[in-house]
């Protein structure tokens, strides 16, 4: 049975984010690591610690008989969420509203009275778009996605994939076709490891 105190979970953390997402945290009975897009956890006898509710929720899966290995390749150009802005599309810097031009009041349809623009608050100033994605949320990952039989025009990010890939006996098996791409992908590893990664949708125009 593979020891699983040798496994590096830190790799599956990331220290951008939350406190409980820059290093493995325990329940007392499995001891979690996350970045986000992928979770994993393997048995553990460390102490209880305070788990948050984004890892207690996940919904994890009992490892198919129908498993198959995790896949090597082939990779692809894939969209995954900005990581300047979160998704969001929105820039750091403020540019003036365009629906008050700047003054931070509109008409009132119903009363003619001046009231507070709601697409600024009343501050006449705005986020502009992110300059990093264009504003729209996304952008094409250098690293590629990894393509997933099975899941026609989805995949895991390249990075990731590779992460996952070098976990000892690291299989895979969708928990329903076809595959919601909504829902992570569940895999299981050598000495009762488990793990659920998101998918993200391959980059046609970057392919082409």
């Amino acid at each position: 049975m593979t020891d699983t105190t040798t496994i590096n979970l830190a790799a599956f953390c990331t220290a951008d984010c939350y406190p409980w997402m820059r290093e493995p945290v325990s329940d007392g009975a499995w001891l979690y690591a996350t970045g986000g897009h992928v979770c994993v956890r393997v048995p553990t006898c460390r102490p209880a610690q305070v788990v948050p509710d984004e890892i207690r929720n996940l919904r994890w899966h009992d490892r198919p008989v129908a498993s198959e290995p995790w896949p090597r390749g082939p990779y692809a150009p894939g969209r995954v969420r900005c990581p300047e802005c979160g998704g969001s599309g929105d820039g750091k810097a403020k540019i003036e509203c365009t629906e008050c031009k700047g003054t931070g009041t509109v008409e009132c349809p119903d009363c003619r009275q001046d009231t507070d623009c709601d697409d600024c608050d009343g501050t006449g100033k705005v986020l502009g778009e992110c300059a990093h994605c264009g504003g729209k949320g996304k952008v094409t990952d250098a690293c590629g996605i990894l393509l997933l039989p099975k899941v026609d025009g989805f995949g895991v990010r390249g990075d990731i994939g590779r992460r996952i890939g070098a976990l000892p006996g690291v299989v895979w098996g969708p928990a329903e076709y076809p595959p919601d791409a909504a829902k992570p992908i569940p895999f299981w590893f050598a000495g009762g490891g488990q793990g659920l990664v998101m998918m993200c949708e391959r980059d046609a125009k970057a392919a082409e």
